[in-house]
């Protein structure tokens, strides 16, 4: 759409936003339209999820009897399972189809007219099930649950439908949040009406299942009282008067004119259009995106593990000491939590908008997701751990409530236009129904073959739902649908994942993949060493060759960052990423290859070779990251680097368990996959441009420059993005790339050259690496197996992967100074805690888990800031002719301070054991004291305006220092 057209159509925030800053509520008129509209609707499907749990029994009992009175034999127990695994999953294939022909539906009939013909299905199905148990016939109760999940599949694709388009433009996502708080409180009532004080008795099961009756007859008396959808009137139907009629009842008199220009503009937009078949969107370019979304948020919807966290709740509450009698009751406070969620969700969308609540909810359910599988994990090491997983149960619901399960639907409606909207329904309910039925199929044998482990798989999605919503959706809030249709440029997502598949994550795999096969690697190298010499290796011999095994990949890591300035300037930054892969390519030849030619060497050359990889790419992808960024994204975009290296590690631990490739037979192989990386990179990088910073001020090609700002940011931004580099490049005039020698030199920059140095310093001796080597210690002492406690490091991995994708999502809020001043001044306080709780390890049970909660806490703390903001500060503090030099700097000291203290920590540990914590304490706080009074805020500035921030500080500084000097002269 034209950027022209858009801008006509602004202001996009309310003016009653404008005006004051108070929550706008809905009139009487809408709040009924949505009790309507909903009762019949996702009411009825939330109440047919629950209720048919109540009577399992009863039912199975009424299907033995029936089968002995017809055949007089008893049903097989196989045959039992099958036919209530039928009455059960019907209830999906039902909303599947009710789906599939939602959307067509709407457009025939009408959104209001659809809804109330739904109830046909609902009131058939009450009858069916009612008389299924008077008539003897289990197949009534199939066909009753097919029908009553066709009546769900067709209320959820047309109720957030009719929703959405009633709703004025602030109170759409509060409205839209209906659908989430009627499915939610469907499924309590449910569980209510389940109780065996109500209608849970064997006597009372048909009566129960036919209460479906209610709702149906409760949205035919009270929706015809409401309009149509006052869009679909005008736009679909053309019938200008009812609209303004319909608009008058829901909206009121003083609003309606408004909302019927907003009408009027999108149905101008439209003209000549007619309704999209959903075939037609899969063809549609301009909807790609769109669609993309919506499928994968319904597909996360099934697959982030909410159905695997009811799974266990039975189990969790025995553990806990629940009666078997009273759990029935604990499932209602589940159910009950999940309701006030979506109410709480519906009071807090129109405050802090979609995309935060949805994204914070996938986060807060990965987090979650590790914690439940640690507790879990320790069921029988301590009667506190069904607690724990009791309180994960309620949180991970709490957190589905609070984004996932009730914004998805909202987004639906919000991303598509008037004529693709029924359409977009329906493929969004088909895929939601189909991933329902496949979860219920699948379900089971993922938990038989990982048991508490399957929360990782679960993991996996939420992470990568969080890490899809931050960098493709955008924020719909108090937006026209006309705006909303507008996706930001994907282009530069798809740079970032192709530049850092193949450089950070790389480095972060190499760094990971070495742990697991230890052992095997030294019986190669015990054996390799026999068969030469006929004697086995000695024991300083052993350690020599493994520990240069290890170590050779940091000697490697500064050669390749020794050189990657140097070749970022005389091959370009993507051309440099692109020519590193051939170390990649020959280090995993060495490597796959070591054993079967019975060679260690060839191991330490693989090792040294890679190592030059991950130093070429950790010194120039996060230049290539901040040069293709725009201002207002530099941040979130240089933070792909840290995401994908703590990717790369979590990757690293899990392709090294003893389920993949841990075994003694696969470590080459497993030591070769690093070319998987390297050939991704090699088939998508070359599909972007070069940096267009490098292009006209490095080599003055103005056209090449425009091509690539255009392919990376749209021809809307790039001419704002051109002109910036322009008054770089002006005020580089008469100045070459300087060398790393020349920066020490340099007065205007010695700030900037300190600051990088103690940052990378920092980052190796701020005692995260002494956290992980004693975290295989205190998983043991809080009673994890040694089988274990490979997963315990994995989830420790994965706490470090989500707080780099937390780190992204708040390095443009809250920019780059909080968030590694913030990040180390809680690393210190972690020190101090861990260092009282390792010094009482043996005074109390509890402290080896306290000890454990500090390891995660310090994780946390450095991913969310030094670990993710460092190298996005290297980028921003130097100008185009200095920060090849610098980054050569910074990456030189990163790998010597990593090299140096790989090589002196075990020295340090033996010397002072746990208090070595108080030295990492000291370096901690004082780089926090350090960032706070020398680092300005970097958040939104250009390149220029941070160099003018610190030209500033210098300026002000040395006309001090002359002013002193007057004063001296002229005292003397």
């Amino acid at each position: 759409m034209p950027k022209d057209f858009v801008d006509e159509y602004e202001p996009l925030l309310v003016r009653g936003i404008k005006e004051e800053r108070r929550l706008k509520l809905p009139n009487k008129s809408l709040l009924l339209a949505v009790f309507a509209a909903c009762v019949g609707g996702t009411f009825q499907y939330g109440y047919n999820i629950s209720i048919i749990n109540a009577p399992t029994m009863h039912v199975q009992n009424f299907i033995n009897q029936t089968w002995m009175q017809r055949y007089q034999t008893n049903i097989s127990r196989d045959g039992l399972t099958l036919l209530w695994s039928t009455i059960v999953s019907m209830f999906t294939l039902g909303g599947f189809m009710g789906a599939s022909v939602g959307g067509t539906l709407s457009v025939k009939l009408g959104r209001r007219g659809t809804l109330l013909a739904n109830n046909a299905f609902s009131l058939t199905a009450a009858l069916l099930m009612g008389l299924s148990s008077t008539a003897g016939s289990f197949e009534l109760l199939i066909i009753g649950r097919l029908l009553s999940g066709m009546n769900a599949g067709i209320a959820l694709c047309v109720q957030p439908l009719y929703l959405g388009e009633i709703a004025p433009t602030a109170l759409r996502g509060a409205m839209g949040m209906g659908t989430s708080v009627f499915i939610t409180g469907g499924i309590l009532t449910g569980q209510v009406m389940g109780l065996k004080e109500i209608l849970g008795k064997e006597e009372y099961w048909p009566i129960l299942l036919s209460t479906t009756c209610i709702p149906a007859f409760l949205q035919l008396l009270t929706l015809p009282w409401f309009p149509e959808s006052p869009r679909y009137l005008f736009i679909d139907k053309g019938d200008e008067e009812r609209c303004k009629k319909a608009l008058r009842q829901l909206h009121g008199l003083a609003d309606s004119g408004d909302a019927f220009e907003d009408i009027e503009k999108e149905k101008n937009n439209l003209v000549g259009f007619q309704a999209k078949k959903p075939w037609e969107l899969f063809s549609d370019r301009n909807l790609r995106w769109q669609l993309l979304t919506i499928i994968l948020l319904n597909i996360a919807q099934q697959l982030n593990g909410i159905n695997a966290i009811y799974f266990y709740t039975d189990y969790v509450f025995r553990q806990s000491g629940i009666p078997m009698d009273k759990i029935p009751y604990a499932t209602v406070g589940t159910g009950a939590c999940e309701c006030i969620t979506a109410l709480t969700c519906g009071m807090l969308i129109e405050y802090l908008g979609r995309k935060v609540l949805i994204m914070g909810g996938y986060a807060l359910m990965s987090v979650c997701c590790v914690f439940f599988t640690l507790t879990l994990t320790f069921q029988d090491f301590s009667p506190v751990f069904p607690y724990l997983s009791m309180v994960c149960v309620f949180a991970f619901i709490l957190s589905f409530g609070l984004g996932p399960g009730g914004v998805t639907n909202i987004l639906t409606t919000e991303l598509f236009t008037q004529n693709a909207r029924p359409a977009a329904f329906i493929i969004a309910g088909s895929v939601n129904w189909l991933s329902f039925f496949l979860i219920s199929m699948v379900f089971p044998f993922i938990v038989i073959g990982l048991q508490q482990y399957c929360f990782l798989v679960f993991l996996a999605v939420c992470a990568l739902v969080v890490t899809y919503i931050f960098f493709v959706v955008p924020e719909t809030k108090n937006k026209t649908f006309l705006f909303c249709f507008q996706f930001p440029n994907k282009f530069l997502l798809l740079a970032m994942f192709s530049t850092c598949i193949g450089g950070t994550f790389q480095c972060g795999y190499n760094i990971s993949i070495i742990n697991s096969p230890t052992k095997y690697v030294q019986d190669f190298i015990n054996q390799t060493w026999s068969q030469r010499y006929q004697k086995e290796i000695s024991k300083d011999g052993l350690t020599l060759l493994w520990s240069t095994i290890v170590s050779v990949f940091t000697i490697g890591g500064f050669i390749g960052v020794s050189i990657g300035g140097n070749l970022s300037v005389k091959l370009g930054r993507r051309g440099t990423l692109l020519a590193n892969n051939v170390f990649s390519l020959l280090a995993s030849l060495f490597m796959g290859l070591s054993s079967s030619a019975g060679s260690f060497e060839m191991l330490i050359i693989g090792r040294l070779l890679i190592g030059i990889n991950a130093g070429i790419a950790l010194c120039v992808e996060p230049m290539f990251l901040g040069e293709i960024a725009p201002t207002s994204l530099r941040g979130a975009m240089g933070t792909g680097s840290s995401i994908f290296l703590t990717g790369g590690i979590l990757s690293g631990q899990v392709m090294g368990l003893k389920e993949l490739l841990g075994k003694e037979q696969y470590w080459p192989l497993l030591l070769s996959t690093t070319c998987i990386p390297t050939l991704l990179q090699l088939q998508l990088l070359p599909w972007f441009p070069e940096s267009p910073r490098y292009l006209l001020i490095d080599r003055g090609d103005k056209e090449k420059c425009k091509k690539a700002l255009n392919q990376l940011h749209g021809s809307a931004d790039s001419d704002i993005i051109l002109e910036d580099i322009q008054k770089e490049k002006d005020n580089l005039v008469g100045f070459e790339a300087k060398k790393p020698w020349e920066l020490f030199v340099d007065r205007s920059i010695r700030w900037q050259v300190i600051t990088i140095i103690v940052l990378n310093i920092a980052q190796q001796l701020n005692g995260v690496n002494a956290m992980y080597f004693y975290a295989d210690y205190l998983f043991r002492q809080a009673g994890i197996s040694e089988d274990n406690i490979p997963y315990a490091t994995v989830g420790t991995g994965a706490c470090e992967c989500l707080t780099a994708l937390t780190c992204g999502m708040l390095v443009e809020s809250l920019g780059r100074k909080v968030l590694i001043s913030g990040g180390y001044l809680l690393m210190s306080i972690c020190c101090i805690l861990f260092t009282v709780t390792l010094a009482l390890q043996n005074v109390s049970p509890v402290f080896p888990y306290l000890s454990v909660a500090c390891v995660f806490a310090f994780v946390l703390s450095f991913g969310l800031g030094p670990g993710g903001v460092t190298n996005i500060l290297t980028t921003e503090m130097f100008k185009q002719t200095t920060r090849p030099a610098a980054f050569m700097i910074a990456g030189s000291v990163n790998w010597l301070s990593f090299f140096f203290i790989g090589l002196l920590f075990p020295f340090i540990v033996i010397g002072l054991q746990h208090y070595c914590f108080l030295v990492f304490f000291v370096v901690c706080l004082s780089v926090g004291i350090y960032i706070i009074v020398v680092l300005p805020e970097t958040k939104n500035k250009s390149f220029v305006e941070i160099q003018k921030e610190f030209q500033y500080r210098w300026t002000k500084e040395t006309n001090s220092d002359e002013a002193d000097a007057l004063l001296i002269s002229t005292s003397l």
